[in-house]
C-alpha cells in the first residue's frame, strides 16, 4: 500500500457549547483550509446516511483482507458525496448530501478522504431529528459536532484495492440500466424485509423475490448485502433499482429533500470490484488517452460531466470520475492518491504490454504465444473459466494494444 505521511499541530482543542462550535486547525494551504463550513439541513438523515457509508467501509462479505474505514469526501458546489467501498470491496456505497438549504458555504471544490472512527461514529449516532449537525471538510481533515461533542478524523493513506475499485465500479455503474421504482412506504417495507440468502435472485417491479424472474425483474446477487441500507428505511421516500448483465446491480434510495444514497453489489460477494478487469480495456484504448487528457483539463470539479463516452470511461478508469446513476452522467472526483500510478496498480495490463513483441496478427485473429486470440474470446486458461466477465485476459489486451 502506498502511504502518505502527515504531521498535525494543534494550539487549542475544538469545542462545542450550546451557543458555539470552535473547531481548531492544522494549519494547510490557507489559514483555514476548508473546502465547506457550515450545518447541515435534516441532520438526522445526513448522520445516518455517513453512519451507513462507514458501516459499508467497515463490512465483510467475504474474507479478504483487513477491516478499512477511510471514506472518500467530495465538495461541489451543490453537494458533498461521502464514497466508500466495503472491507470486501463487493459494495460500494456514496451518500450525496444535497446543500440547497444547509447552513454553510463551499469555500472550495476539492476531496479528501479519512479514517471514520468510533468518536465520529458516536457523534453521528447522537444526531437526532431536532438536533443539529455542523460539519467542516478539509484538505486534511474532516470534523464533525452535533449534541454529543466533536469529532476529528484525519486524511490517511488511501487503499490501493480501492483506488482499483473506485475506478471499477464507475465503468459498471454506467453500463447499468433503469429497473423499476418502488416509492413511499413500499420502498420502506421492501428494505425493512428480510433478504433472501439465494445467491442468485431476482427482485420484481413489486418489490417480490423471485427465483425465476419476469418481467421487469432486476437480478441481484448475494441480496443480504443490501441490509446496509435498512437503518435508512424510516428516510426514504423512493427507491429505484438497476440492473444489467453483467452481474452487477444497483440501488438509489432517495431520502427526501436531503440527498440520496446508492448502493451498488458487485456480480457475487466474493467477487470484489477491484478484480473485476473493467477498466483495463479503457486504460488500454491508446487512441481515447489523448482525448482523455485534454478533457481531464476541463474537468473543474464539474457535477456533472459530458462529452464522448467512451472518453469518460477512461477518466473513471484513472480515479478522475465517477458515476451518478440518477444523473445519467460521471461526475469529477480526483481520487487522492498518486494517479500517474494508477496503471501500475494493474498486472493484467502490465503483463499485457511485456506481450505486445509476441503478437502476430493473421486477418481477424492474432496469435500470441501459443494463444489464439479472437477479440474478444482467447485460447487461455482465463477465457476458459470466466469468458469475459471478469474483463479481457492479458493475451486478448496484449493483441489489442500492437493492432493500436
Amino acid at each position: 500500500m502506498t502511504a502518505v505521511d502527515h504531521a498535525y499541530a494543534y494550539t487549542v482543542p475544538s469545542t462545542a457549547t450550546a451557543d458555539a462550535l470552535n473547531l481548531a486547525t492544522s494549519g494547510g494551504v490557507a489559514t483555514h483550509p476548508y473546502l465547506f463550513r457550515g450545518e447541515l439541513n435534516d441532520p438526522a438523515i445526513h448522520a445516518a446516511a455517513v453512519l451507513a457509508v462507514a458501516r459499508t467501509a467497515r463490512a465483510r462479505f467475504f474474507e479478504h483482507g483487513k477491516v478499512i474505514t477511510d471514506p472518500v469526501v467530495t465538495c461541489h458546489a451543490d453537494r458533498i458525496r461521502f464514497e466508500a467501498l466495503s472491507s470486501c470491496a463487493g459494495v460500494y456505497a456514496r451518500h450525496d448530501a444535497l446543500l440547497s438549504g444547509a447552513d454553510g458555504e463551499v469555500l472550495r471544490v476539492g476531496v479528501t478522504n479519512v479514517d471514520v472512527n468510533e468518536a465520529t461514529r458516536g457523534v453521528l449516532a447522537r444526531v437526532g431529528s431536532g438536533d443539529w449537525l455542523h460539519l467542516a471538510v478539509g484538505d486534511d481533515e474532516v470534523q464533525v459536532a452535533g449534541p454529543g461533542g466533536v469529532a476529528v478524523e484525519r486524511k490517511v493513506a488511501l487503499p490501493v484495492r480501492w483506488v482499483k475499485g473506485f475506478g471499477e465500479v464507475g465503468v459498471a455503474a454506467r453500463a447499468l440500466e433503469p429497473g423499476f421504482e418502488l416509492a413511499g412506504v413500499k420502498a420502506q417495507r421492501f428494505l425493512r424485509a428480510s433478504f433472501p440468502r439465494t445467491r442468485d435472485v431476482y427482485v420484481m417491479p413489486g418489490g417480490r423475490w423471485s427465483v425465476a424472474g419476469g418481467a421487469g425483474a432486476v437480478a441481484v446477487r448475494d441480496p443480504e448485502r443490501l441490509r446496509l441500507l435498512e437503518p435508512l428505511a424510516r428516510f426514504g421516500t423512493s427507491l429505484r433499482v438497476w440492473g444489467g448483465r453483467t452481474g452487477v446491480s444497483a440501488f438509489t434510495l432517495t431520502l427526501g429533500t436531503a440527498g440520496t444514497f446508492t448502493l451498488v453489489l458487485s456480480p457475487a460477494k466474493s467477487r470484489g470490484f477491484s478484480g473485476e478487469g473493467g477498466t483495463l480495456e479503457p486504460l488500454a484504448a491508446e487512441a481515447l488517452q489523448p482525448a482523455a487528457d485534454s478533457a481531464a483539463l476541463d474537468l473543474a470539479w464539474q457535477p456533472k460531466l459530458t462529452g464522448d463516452a467512451a472518453v469518460l470511461d477512461v477518466l473513471a478508469a484513472r480515479g478522475r470520475a465517477g458515476f451518478d446513476l440518477d444523473a445519467g452522467a460521471y461526475f469529477h472526483r480526483d481520487l487522492p492518491y498518486d494517479l500517474e500510478q494508477v496503471e501500475t496498480l494493474h498486472p493484467r495490463l502490465l503483463a499485457a504490454r511485456k506481450l505486445v513483441p509476441e503478437v502476430r496478427w493473421e486477418g481477424d485473429h492474432a496469435w500470441v504465444g501459443q494463444y489464439r486470440v479472437t477479440p474478444p474470446a482467447c485460447t487461455c486458461e482465463w477465457w476458459g473459466r470466466y469468458r469475459g466477465e471478469r474483463g479481457p485476459c492479458k493475451h486478448v489486451l496484449a493483441a489489442e494494444l500492437a493492432r493500436a
